[in-house]
């Protein structure tokens, strides 16, 4: 079973986690909320364990992490407790070891947004999920969260999240590591979850679709599937396509048919300067003028205080934007 102990390093105790990765908007939190619904499993967004750690080797400063914590939105939303005579892995561990004494599920893990292999360096036998959707749709939804600001720039986030899945798949042997299709998810639910609950090692339960019971979100429906050939203009899928046509013709994505686009660097860097801006004035517009700029001084002149002050404020704004 995946709660059984590992140790790190040859000594140090660890859990053995399951984990969900993909790009965001993928249709990554349904997933969490699918997998968490199950009776035997505890799941939950747990990017915050792994947003710090450095890309090879060393651990985070630990009194800039435990500054990181208490204002990161997931990690305050679930109420955890930090153990500052623990190092950082242990830490982290006792996170998992923290959700799973709380649900009382022997089955733990989370959602990670990206750096997925470094998850590798706390939990060496962890298994995973890696979740694939449309770039495309993915990239659209990540403008309309206000993240990137055209799908040039949205295609590089997924096309990021499938290279790091690929260095994944060279670091972990095959039985410890699935591939999920959203696609698949929401057209044919029941026999897609219940090859991920074997994957796992548990039974499907009928309990991982009773989420909209208690939730905001519906039930499956494939009418999020394709959105962006009916929602993007032709000029936008050839951005899209210029970035990630080729990765998505590896994963078995048709491509429109639109005509090639090149994108050269003073174009590239034209989009670039373009995102910036859209998001820049899409956070000026949620949160208001004055606590944009008030974030925007205080992280500039690095007024620690004041920046967690204006931070939780707007946590709580974005909060009421989540589904």
């Amino acid at each position: 079973m995946l709660n059984a102990n590992q140790p790190l390093n040859g000594h140090d105790s660890m859990m053995q986690p399951l984990f969900l990765v993909g790009c965001e908007r993928s249709g990554t939190t349904l997933t969490v909320i699918m997998l968490d619904h199950h009776p035997q499993i505890a799941f939950w967004d747990f990017y915050f364990a792994v947003e710090m750690l450095p890309e090879d080797e060393g651990w985070p400063d630990m009194e800039a992490y435990y500054s990181y914590l208490q204002t990161d939105r997931g990690f305050q939303a679930m109420g955890l407790s930090i153990d500052r005579n623990l190092d950082y892995p242990h830490l982290a561990d006792s996170f998992l070891r923290q959700w799973r004494e709380r649900s009382g599920k022997p089955i733990v893990g989370g959602k990670i947004r990206d750096h997925f292999h470094r998850l590798l360096r706390i939990w060496p036998e962890a298994k995973f999920i890696h979740l694939l959707r449309d770039g495309r749709d993915a990239a659209r939804s990540l403008i309309e969260m206000g993240w990137v600001g055209n799908m040039y720039t949205a295609g590089e986030y997924w096309l990021k999240a499938e290279q790091e899945w690929d260095k994944l798949c060279q670091l972990v042997p095959p039985e410890r590591r699935t591939e999920l299709r959203y696609e698949d998810m929401v057209s044919d639910p029941i026999p897609t979850l219940t090859r991920i609950c074997k994957f796992v090692g548990v039974p499907y339960d009928p309990a991982m679709l009773s989420y909209p019971n208690d939730t905001s979100y519906g039930p499956p429906s494939t009418s999020s599937i394709g959105q962006w050939k009916r929602k993007l203009t032709p000029e936008q899928i050839r951005l899209a396509e210029a970035c990630m046509g080729d990765t998505l013709v590896s994963r078995g994505y048709e491509l429109s048919g639109e005509s090639p686009l090149v994108v050269d660097a003073a174009y590239e860097k034209r989009l670039r300067l373009q995102s910036r801006l859209y998001c820049a004035e899409f956070r000026r517009k949620r949160f208001g003028t004055a606590l944009f700029l008030a974030d925007m001084v205080s992280r500039r002149l690095g007024l620690s205080v004041p920046q967690a002050r204006i931070k939780k404020r707007m946590n709580a704004i974005e909060t009421t934007y989540l589904k």
